[in-house]
């Protein structure tokens, strides 16, 4: 058995990031699960995994690559789809290197982000505010991805009480990078629904 039993890593050398994107996303629709919808982040997961392909020969996670230790035996379980993965979607909405997440729903929500570790509280209180509350334990910084659907607007953005514009829309995902100074941070994003 290979990382999670699927074996996406019996790829040929060479092999392009669009056909890389097609077997992720194949993988993911046939578990209940997406590939991440935020285009830039999913770009460079893809180019990281082939990367990691070309030097190693394997498909590893590229935010477990610190864990790779040369003996494939134990190794294996770093391979994507990791053995992680589905545990993670479960507990967080997404794997840690943040290419698989769970489908999206008609409602703003957390679809990612980079800071690992960290227990996160989600949830769309009154129908207009989104409040992510993330306790941490090794990580402040990193990004955030949010879908925002159509038939919702964005009102405000605060982060640890403080109101902030320092983030962007873009085809319907709200992203901002953030840096937490204490291992406690709040997020709560004010929405409206125009529908």
């Amino acid at each position: 058995m290979v990382g999670s039993g699927e074996k996406i890593n019996q790829i040929k050398k060479g092999f392009s990031t669009n056909e890389l994107f097609l077997q992720f996303k194949k993988y993911a629709s046939s578990h209940g699960f997406m590939l991440n919808p935020h285009k830039d982040t999913l770009n460079r997961l893809l180019e990281e995994f082939l990367d990691i392909r070309k030097d190693s020969g394997y498909l590893y996670c590229p935010c477990r690559k610190e864990d790779i230790t040369g003996d494939l035996f134990r190794d294996k379980k770093l391979i994507c789809p990791c053995a992680y993965h589905r545990k993670e979607i479960r507990e967080n909405g997404f794997c840690k290197c943040e290419v698989f997440v769970n489908k999206l729903e008609k409602i703003p929500s957390l679809i990612s982000t980079s800071i690992h570790r960290a227990k996160i509280d989600e949830s769309l209180k009154n129908n207009n505010r989104l409040s992510l509350l993330f306790h941490l334990s090794d990580r402040f910084k990193g990004d955030i991805k949010i879908f925002i659907p159509d038939e919702w607007i964005v009102k405000e953005l605060v982060i640890d009480n403080q109101p902030t514009k320092k983030y962007s829309i873009d085809e319907n995902i709200l992203f901002f990078h953030i840096e937490f100074s204490k291992s406690f941070g709040k997020i709560e994003l004010n929405v409206k629904r125009t529908k």
